[in-house]
């Protein structure tokens, strides 16, 4: 329901396929069809968020029209090394806290995809040393990432990392009508 949450840190594990939504009214008995992100805010006041589906042969973490503010790392596994997993998050708002020393980490593995469209990420971790990731898009084993529509502040002397399988170059990215910058 339309409203904001607070949630301590979290590890959660599905045992299948996961979509997440916001927007609906207070009774959740309908849903917004203008999708508006600061409808509906769970704010994680610091602590780590870990979602983890990997467990059916359609492994599938989505996200759409939430708000996820001031968490410090926010990781999220989809699939394993012999199983495709799918990572869809589309009119979400992801906001970091700066002083995390960790960055945020999207895992899609057996070649899986990572889909952002229409999202906003600020606030991206600096606690890290200059030069490295502040935030992480991986097909682990190959796969895709397609970012549309999106806006990235990566923090100051960090990284957008994009990669996919190491060991044979497998995998494939797209930013289009998107802007990633840094403030």
């Amino acid at each position: 329901a339309t409203g904001t949450y607070q949630l301590s840190g979290r590890l959660v594990v599905f045992s299948r396929p996961i979509t997440l939504l916001g927007g609906y009214d207070s009774s959740c008995t309908v849903r917004n069809p203008s999708v508006d992100a600061a409808q509906t805010v769970i704010d994680m006041a610091g602590a780590n968020l870990y979602l983890q589906q990997d467990s059916t042969s359609n492994n599938l973490v989505a996200i759409d029209g939430l708000s996820i503010l001031d968490v410090g790392r926010f990781n999220i596994y989809s699939g394993t090394y012999d199983v495709q997993g799918s990572i869809q998050i589309s009119h979400t708002h992801i906001r970091n806290v700066p002083s995390s020393t960790e960055p945020s980490s999207f895992y899609a593995f057996g070649g899986g995809s990572i889909t952002l469209d229409n999202v906003l990420i600020d606030k991206m971790a600096s606690g890290m040393a200059l030069g490295t990731c502040a935030f992480l898009l991986d097909a682990v084993e190959g796969g895709g990432i397609m970012v549309s529509n999106s806006t990235i502040d990566v923090a100051p002397n960090r990284q957008l990392c994009l990669t996919g399988n190491a060991d044979t170059g497998d995998g494939a990215a797209t930013i289009a009508n998107s802007i990633v910058w840094s403030s």
